[in-house]
């Protein structure tokens, strides 16, 4: 019973960790008792603060069912003053990006009216962008919603500031009440790789060469090798990643050369590792020394998704797929990608027969599929 309980619960935190990170949610700061924020989105919040230019007394509260409500508004002000306005903090998680669908707010004065500009900033307002400009003053109280769906995309690991300003020449003072940010996040993938290359040298060693869009939490990459007959991959050395606190939305390049390389079949594959430890591995790239062309089937057995792996050497490749009666399924000509997708629709034992028919070479390999 014990464990089965435990297992109920391992399956319920992974599903609601999973529909946290994959769902629209909102993040409100009440202010009617405290500064802080509730949420449903799975990112960091901070309490409300304002710019030097206010006030926020600790005595009486300045929190009640009208809202947060700060002192020392500079009432002759005919601009946005930089120095007033309330502040909303959030910051993306390290495993999920967020994008910003609308904000919505309550704001009052004490019987006079106001001008407001919502400004925000991804690095604490070293540069900022305007999220909405008020263009008439408003009165008494009221209730403001900002829909600017898709304008504010955030990386993860990544804080996102909201500042409201307050302006006008009888401004005296000026409250917020339940500010809400509406977004929608999403789980990020730990490392987009762009491309993964594994050629022979003119000095019979292996270049290995990758390229990745972005990377999330990402610690680096081992590079492994199986050779021919060995059965098992073995790691050849580990290259750190070059994106500052692994992460990075920009382009990286890396490389590594094998000079270990034996003559043969060598497979090469990446595992990269996150900083939390968990590993995704590369698809297998295939190169063999002896100047001979080669392909490599797997996985094996399969679920009929199979890969054609070969060196990458331009030659055209003729495939055939043979059933255990003899019959040809499925043919194929002219082929000249070094990694070849394939499908076979049902399980069985299957023959897959591959020709180079510039050289007459011609390699023939078994798999199974099993549905």
């Amino acid at each position: 019973m014990k464990a089965f309980i435990k297992l109920f619960l391992i399956f319920f935190v992974a599903i609601f960790s999973q529909s946290t990170i994959n769902a629209q949610g909102t993040i409100t700061w009440a202010l009617t008792s405290d500064g802080n924020a509730t949420t449903s989105t799975g990112l960091t919040t901070f309490p409300v603060s304002v710019g030097s230019g206010l006030t926020l007394p600790t005595s009486p509260s300045p929190y009640s069912s009208l809202g947060v409500t700060a002192t020392d508004w500079n009432s002759s002000a005919s601009n946005v003053d930089l120095s007033q306005y309330y502040e909303y903090k959030v910051r993306t998680p390290l495993n999920a990006t967020w994008v910003v669908s609308s904000i919505k707010f309550t704001h009052s004065d004490n019987g006079g009216s106001w001008k407001y500009s919502v400004r925000y900033s991804k690095d604490d307002f070293l540069t900022q962008g305007i999220f909405y400009p008020s263009n008439s003053p408003d009165s008494s109280v009221q209730s403001t919603t900002i829909y600017r769906a898709g304008i504010i995309q955030m990386p993860v690991n990544t804080t996102l500031t909201f500042r409201v300003y307050a302006y006008n020449s009888n401004v005296k003072l000026y409250r917020n009440l339940n500010f809400v940010i509406t977004g929608t996040t999403a789980a990020a993938l730990p490392v987009t790789l762009s491309s993964f290359t594994a050629k022979q040298t003119t000095d019979n060693n292996v270049s290995l060469a990758w390229v990745t869009s972005s990377e999330s939490v990402n610690k680096g990459f081992s590079i492994e090798r199986q050779e021919e007959g060995s059965g098992k991959f073995q790691s050849l050395g580990f290259i750190p990643s070059k994106a500052e606190g692994g992460n990075s939305q920009t382009t990286l390049a890396y490389s590594f050369k094998d000079v270990t390389a034996k003559k043969g079949t060598n497979m090469y594959r990446l595992v990269q590792e996150d900083l939390d430890g968990k590993k995704t591995y590369s698809e297998v790239r295939v190169v063999k020394l002896n100047g001979q062309s080669v392909s490599m089937v797997f996985p094996n057995p399969s679920n009929g998704a199979v890969n054609i792996s070969r060196t990458a050497d331009g030659k055209k490749m003729n495939i055939q797929v043979i059933d255990q009666s003899g019959t040809i399924i499925r043919q194929l000509s002219n082929i000249t990608d070094a990694n070849y997708k394939l499908n076979i629709q049902k399980s069985g034992v299957y023959t897959i027969k591959m020709t180079y028919p510039e050289t007459g070479e011609q390699s023939i390999q078994r798999i199974v599929v099993q549905k």
